[in-house]
């Protein structure tokens, strides 16, 4: 099961609380936080991984709606 939460559960009780490993948690990041173990930041530690791959997603507007 993956739990989707916005930018305000970027919290460590929001992790801590995954009951176990068939339970994932996605969550858009609010804040450059520092990783437990490790002296870089999230958002620099992420930029510096490798791409797990890419799709591109064709969105087309509705007829007569303006984009």
């Amino acid at each position: 099961m993956t739990h989707i939460a916005d930018r305000e559960s970027d919290m460590y009780e929001e992790f801590a609380t995954v009951p176990n490993h068939d339970n994932h948690v996605l969550v858009r990041a609010r804040i450059d936080r520092r990783l437990v173990g490790k002296t870089q930041s999230l958002y620099t530690y992420l930029n510096q991984q490798p791409s797990e791959g890419t799709y591109t997603v064709d969105v087309r507007s509705l007829p007569g709606e303006r984009l």
